[in-house]
Parts: C-alpha cells; structure tokens; sequence
C-alpha cells in the first residue's frame, strides 16, 4: 500500500512547498525527518487571534501511514520544548489522535496534511482548546482548570519566546529556522 501513499505525499509536499516558497499559509518551513519521507517536520505559526499562544512558532512532526490518505498521520507532535499544553504529552509533545480524529470515524481520504495542521493549530486558538475530550498532560489540565490566570502567564510567555517573526527565517533553510528557534530557548535543535 505505500507506493499509492508515497504518490500522493509527494503531491501534498510539492503544494506545500510551493506554498512555504510564496509565504502562503500557516507553514514556516518544511523538511523530511531522517531521510524518511513519510515524516515530516514542519514549523507551523499559531494565527494571531490575540489569545495566549498568538504568533507561537511550533516545532510539528507528522508521520504518515503507508496507507496514507486512507488513514491519518500515525503521530502527530508538538516538538518545541516546555510547552506544557493539557492536549499533549509533556514528555514528547504526541498528540492524541484519537482526540483529532476519533479512530478514523472522523478521517477522510480527502483530507490533507493541511487539514491536520488546521486541526492542531485550533487547540492553540482562543475558541479552540485546551479541550477536555483528550487530557494528556494532567498537570497542565489541572492549571488550566484551576489557575487559569498562571496558565495563561506561562502559555503568553512561552507563546513570546517562540514567535519568531524574524523576517529573514523565511528565506532560510529548514535546519537554519530550526535552530534559530532553539536559539531563542536556548535549547538543541532537536
């Protein structure tokens, strides 16, 4: 089943590239991870819909199927360091795809690798989430329920930390952006 899947992927990549070249989009920067072509690592912006993670700058990793587009991305993380969100994994930024999209029940061939990074950036979004239905990180869920007002601190603060509006990234390799990013944290790349 991956010769349909790699065919199709190459399809989205070269839309997304294309998009990244424009400045289309939510999408800084795109790279393969590891030569691998079903895994992607992208550096997707939050909208700036005012809210705490406005303009953050996410480390994305998505990992594809072989049987890619008839079910979703295998992995779906939030790579950038310490972002302590309720809906993901504190140690390995995983998702719960489950939580995107309900053991297929909700997951279309038609769907693209947009329409996940669409899914994931709603859970940054002030009407979209931290949601309940998929707590990974209880921790964080509990701060958020609890004290929202040092939730919300830590997210604005972290939010500023990785919104690197530095016009120049755009024309810069995948790697350069990458480490730029970590820079700011004053973490590794990876």
């Amino acid at each position: 089943g991956g010769t349909m899947a790699l065919k199709r992927l190459r399809k989205e990549r070269q839309m997304l590239d294309t998009d990244v070249a424009e400045g289309k989009g939510d999408v800084l920067s795109v790279a393969t991870v590891d030569d691998d072509f079903y895994k992607w690592q992208l550096l997707v912006r939050v909208p700036d819909d005012g809210w705490v993670y406005s303009k953050a700058v996410l480390t994305l990793v998505l990992e594809f199927p072989r049987d890619y587009p008839f079910k979703p991305p295998r992995t779906i993380s939030v790579t950038t360091p310490d972002m302590r969100h309720p809906n993901f994994n504190a140690q390995n930024g995983q998702a719960c795809t489950n939580c995107f999209f309900g053991e297929r029940r909700d997951w279309s061939p038609a769907f693209t690798y947009a329409t996940v990074v669409k899914e994931l950036l709603s859970y940054f979004a002030r009407d979209g989430g931290p949601r309940q239905c998929c707590v990974l990180n209880s921790s964080a869920w509990t701060k958020y329920q609890k004290q929202r007002v040092a939730f919300e601190a830590h997210a604005r603060a972290w939010s500023t930390t990785w919104a690197t509006a530095d016009p120049m990234l755009r024309a810069a390799p995948h790697a350069v952006r990458l480490a730029r990013c970590a820079q700011l944290l004053g973490t590794s790349a990876n």
